[in-house]
């Protein structure tokens, strides 16, 4: 297309004779369909042949634009074809995010709606409770209400997500936080076996992501050998995690501290009384470590449903064993990454690799990311806003403890 700005010269063959010329240097053109965007002016042409004098400059004038029609049914003068009516992403089967950037995650975000609400209260709500379930039967005896292990719960999650102590540091403030209900002596055994069953619950987990794995991606995937090592090293962590806590190595370690005189006094005795709860949990009380196990690896399995949602809901319907292969994926990339406070940057780039070895593009898992940033920005929220009550908070039997 010429525009007005520009001026071109037309340049004939040698061997085109000029009797085949039109004698007059001006050729008017046909009128423009209705419709058109341009409608094409006068157009000046000039020969250049042997034998014939130039007749001055040639030009082809300026295209002036025609105005749309309002009897050009669903044409706008925008183009030769009629603009089809405007589809919702979702009902095409496309991702919102086609390029990575602000625009494709507010597109997302746009997509999902008032569902984010949905998603801020289930799954993840499910997993709390059967999480804290879970924390319960951690305990020798039954003490602490429910609710307020929930409470405690929230904010020592709070607290691990926040604070650079390698995922672990707000276990000790769930301890903390039921000793109007429940001795030190029985709260920190509590949260170091709910600590264990819990990442014991993530191995089977993975277990079960790793067979959607492998039904949905090769078997020699780069992702597939990778959630396979990942399985290995967490076995053999929670192996010798597991065996070091029923052996006492934690009495072994807290006595010779005692005699180096690094530790001595209160500390010294409430280690060594955490370290015989730990061995007696684990040598009499299997019926209650075993519900541990189940209630956390149910809450892992609840947790699938989170990606199947939220990416149904932005306009890719995965199946469920996509979503179980997703979500067995992000808990091996928080076990690998237990050093990193809310695992930012290690969570976006695992998310972006399996979305692309699954077909989903980069640009879905950043945003899926992002989406599940928010939920944890409100649960974290929450957690800190259960701190208060729970110092305050006084109960019945508070002497007696």
């Amino acid at each position: 297309m010429v525009g007005s700005r520009h001026r071109h010269r037309v340049r004939l063959h040698r061997d085109d004779h000029p009797a085949r010329l039109p004698r007059s240097g001006r050729q008017v053109l046909s009128p423009p369909r209705g419709g058109d965007l341009l409608c094409l002016a006068d157009v000046d042409l000039q020969c250049r042949h042997p034998g014939l004098p130039e007749r001055g400059r040639s030009a082809v004038r300026s295209l002036r634009l025609c105005p749309a029609r309002a009897d050009l049914d669903g044409h706008d003068g925008g183009g030769l074809a009629p603009r089809p009516p405007r589809e919702n992403r979702a009902d095409r089967g496309e991702s919102p995010a086609v390029h990575v950037g602000p625009r494709a995650v507010g597109e997302a975000f746009t997509e999902l709606s008032w569902r984010l609400l949905i998603i801020l209260v289930f799954p993840f709500g499910m997993t709390t409770l059967l999480d804290t379930l879970g924390w319960r039967f951690a305990f020798r005896r039954d003490r602490t209400p429910f609710t307020a292990l929930l409470a405690a719960r929230l904010a020592g999650e709070a607290f691990n997500l926040t604070t650079p102590t390698a995922a672990v540091g707000g276990e000790p403030v769930k301890a903390w936080l039921v000793r109007p209900w429940t001795p030190l002596t029985e709260g920190l055994p509590s949260v170091i076996v709910a600590k264990t069953t819990i990442v014991i619950g993530q191995a089977f987990f993975l277990v079960v992501g790793l067979v959607a794995t492998h039904a949905a991606l090769p078997s020699d995937s780069l992702v597939v050998r990778a959630m396979q090592w990942l399985l290995v090293v967490q076995v053999l962590a929670v192996g010798a995690f597991v065996a070091a806590q029923a052996g006492g190595a934690l009495g072994g370690g807290t006595r010779w501290l005692q005699k180096l005189g690094w530790l001595s006094g209160s500390p010294g005795q409430t280690l060594v009384q955490v370290n015989d709860e730990l061995a007696h949990f684990y040598r009499r009380e299997p019926a209650r470590l075993t519900l541990s196990i189940f209630f956390h690896f149910c809450a892992w399995l609840i947790g699938a449903l989170e990606p199947w949602l939220i990416l149904r809901w932005i306009g890719l319907p995965v199946s469920l064993a996509q979503a179980t292969a997703i979500e067995a994926f992000s808990t091996g990339i928080r076990f690998a990454a237990f050093l990193v406070p809310g695992y930012v940057g290690a969570l976006e780039a695992g998310h972006v690799v399996i979305f692309s070895a699954l077909g989903l593009g980069a640009p879905a898992g950043l945003s899926f990311t992002l989406i599940r940033r928010v939920r944890e920005l409100a649960w974290t929220g929450l957690g800190f806003l259960a701190l208060a009550p729970l110092k305050a908070q006084a109960p019945p039997t508070a002497g007696r403890s």
